[in-house]
């Protein structure tokens, strides 16, 4: 299998923190794409959790290297969409009346965010080659074998 692609996930489970359960584990559809994993939640103004979901990435996007420093895989993800218009009641998607809206100079700007998690980035297939070279050393001092 080429390095960015899926394992099948056949065999593999997961333990329910709350019930202790072994759970097998469901790679198309997994536990946290359903129920209290969905629901809205803030941290902060900064890390507001609403409308979550779960998306399925390409291999491609699930990952991004960095060599020699690191590697990054995606679990989550947040989407702002903004919308800027002008400020009248005529614009029903962004007005002065929205929420998280921003008003500079007659226009309005609205900006609504979700979040996604990805779907399966454990069964990501990470394979890494790893290389090296050697420079010879000389000296009259090393002999080889008598």
């Amino acid at each position: 299998m080429e390095t960015g692609t899926y394992y099948s996930g056949a065999g593999q489970t997961w333990t329910d923190a709350s019930t202790g359960a072994v759970v097998p584990l469901n790679t198309t559809d997994p536990h946290y794409c359903n129920g209290v994993w969905l629901q809205d939640y803030k941290y902060n103004d900064d890390f507001t959790y609403k409308d979550l979901n779960c998306v399925s990435l390409p291999a491609a996007e699930m990952w991004i290297k960095h060599l020699p420093a690191y590697q990054f895989y995606t679990t989550m993800y947040h989407e702002s969409t903004i919308t800027s218009v002008p400020c009248t009641p005529a614009n029903i998607a962004c007005n002065a009346s929205s929420a998280n809206v921003t008003i500079r100079h007659g226009t309005c700007s609205c900006t609504d965010k979700k979040t996604f998690f990805t779907v399966n980035p454990e069964g990501l297939i990470n394979a890494m080659t790893f290389a090296f070279q050697v420079t010879p050393i000389s000296s009259a001092s090393i002999t080889g074998p008598h």
